[in-house]
């Protein structure tokens, strides 16, 4: 965990796997000015919570693997108080123990920023949990760019034009569960 606002954290080319417990803690748990996530693997979270929380002006999570695979876990992302988020060339993978349908809430604990935009582009969301499942939970509108991903599953919205719908791994040319994506093939 960091804390504190201003600076900068950077987690590159590291694995955060079966962390958490309680609901209040979390695969990873940042304050800073900006935080970027790059060829990284943040999976299973225990006791409900989140993968990956921030409360950054800024959050950018490139090429890395955030899953919930068979983590009792609640988002895999939480942006707690907006901002800028951008998360391109990824794999998000909501798992069938998953506590929670949202992949990402944003803004969810209020807009503490004056700058709020969303990037969701060119990743793959794997959607295995049972019942309704939200690839983007906020409260406010928010400008959001969502293009180019390939969804695997059911979402409970609607999947915007500039996307890929697959109702499941066969379809989708992924191999079955727990594997996230064809050997050889990264982020």
């Amino acid at each position: 965990m960091g804390g504190g606002d201003g600076g900068q954290i950077l987690i590159t080319d590291s694995l955060f796997e079966r962390l958490g417990a309680g609901g209040s803690a979390h695969g990873i748990y940042v304050s800073a000015d900006r935080v970027l996530i790059r060829n990284s693997r943040i999976l299973a979270s225990q006791g409900e919570g989140h993968e990956v929380k921030t409360r950054a002006r800024e959050t950018i999570i490139e090429s890395s693997v955030i899953a919930s695979l068979g983590g009792v876990d609640s988002r895999l992302i939480d942006i707690s108080n907006g901002g800028i988020l951008k998360v391109t060339g990824s794999v998000l993978h909501k798992g069938p123990l998953s506590s929670n349908g949202d992949l990402i809430g944003f803004g969810l604990e209020g807009l503490r920023f004056p700058d709020n935009r969303i990037e969701i582009s060119g990743n793959v969301l794997i959607l295995e949990r049972a019942g309704p499942n939200r690839i983007l939970h906020t409260k406010s509108e928010v400008a959001t760019r969502f293009e180019g991903n390939l969804i695997v599953g059911s979402p409970a919205d609607p999947v915007p034009a500039g996307n890929t719908l697959k109702r499941n791994r066969a379809s989708a040319g992924l191999p079955p569960a727990p594997n996230l994506l064809p050997p050889g093939k990264r982020p």
